[in-house]
């Protein structure tokens, strides 16, 4: 068990000198067979150690490991249904990739889905690595799959943060044919994802030059705005940009089913600047309520926002 574990670590590390010496010295040496079944094992997850070795990113490793391995092949399939190719696109590893696309039977590698139908493409916007994005682009493969969440690789990009990831595929879209004013089953366009984590690049690109307005004045199913999104998880710069923003003027005085303003949002998220920004534009007020009657001072100590409950407290004496 002991050689296992090193041995994945070393896979996970790319070190290839270690790797290397432990295969030699403990297992290809020894005349009983039993070592090497060490190389076709697999974890608890299902992952073998070509799987590990893609995460590391060492070619030599896996190459290694290929002309060793019996049982185990480049098609097989954590329990995730993760493929070696995914989780190289996944970690961002180039060279891998490179190595894996290189083989003949590539393209049956690149079309395999996940257990929530990830392909490569979704694999490679989680971790917005643009040179395999290139690569992939070269192999001819469909960009616009959805997983089985509808998420496509915009939104991915954008749920992880990948601004230059987003930017490129924003600058490529006219190639990429993405559909930009789509929304998921909840009714998120997105414009709602890049107000939920917060990134006001993002958001900013998009209105500015490739979305269209009224996708973004959209609400929810749930009657939620951007505004609504941005202020329940407390991004405050965000928060300023589309209140300042002439698109987006009458946003303020929006509320969702539950009866729900922007204020109301604010109490929860917790931003103190965020709260004081939107109450000092008078269209929200302290003594408004929601469908259950609840004010910003109860959802603020609902949530145990402290420092929002003690600036109303302070305001109402």
């Amino acid at each position: 068990m002991e050689l296992l574990l090193l041995l994945r670590r070393h896979c996970r590390l790319g070190a290839f000198e270690n790797f290397d010496y432990l295969l030699k010295t403990r297992i290809l040496n020894e005349e009983n067979e039993s070592p090497k079944k060490i190389l076709d094992s697999r974890d608890k997850d299902g992952r073998s150690l070509l799987h590990h070795a893609a995460n590391g990113g060492s070619v030599d490793i896996l190459e290694t490991l290929l002309k060793h391995c019996k049982e185990r092949n480049l098609h097989d399939q954590d329990n995730l249904g993760h493929t070696v190719l995914h989780i190289a696109c996944r970690h961002g590893r180039y060279d891998i990739c490179t190595f894996l696309l290189s083989k003949e039977d590539y393209r049956s590698q690149m079309e395999k889905f996940s257990k929530h139908r990830w392909n490569v493409a979704h694999f490679t916007a989680e971790c917005g690595n643009n040179r395999i994005f290139e690569v992939l682009l070269t192999k001819k493969f469909d960009m616009k799959t959805k997983t089985k969440n509808g998420l496509n690789i915009l939104d991915i990009a954008c749920i992880n943060k990948q601004t230059n990831f987003c930017k490129e595929l924003l600058e490529r879209n006219s190639e990429l044919k993405l559909p930009l004013d789509k929304s998921d089953a909840r009714g998120w366009s997105i414009a709602h994802i890049a107000a939920r984590v917060g990134k006001k690049d993002i958001l900013a690109l998009l209105i500015n030059s490739h979305l269209d307005i009224e996708v973004a004045k959209k609400k929810t199913h749930h009657g939620k705005t951007i505004l609504h999104i941005c202020c329940e998880y407390g991004h405050y710069e965000l928060c300023k940009f589309i209140v300042e923003n002439e698109h987006f003027k009458d946003m303020l005085g929006d509320i969702d089913h539950k009866r729900w303003n922007a204020l109301h949002f604010c109490a929860k998220g917790g931003n103190l600047d965020a709260f004081k920004f939107i109450e000092s534009k008078t269209v929200c007020s302290l003594y408004d309520k929601t469908k259950d009657w609840k004010t910003v001072l109860h959802i603020s100590c609902i949530h145990k926002r402290v420092e929002i409950a003690k600036y109303i407290c302070n305001k109402l004496k």
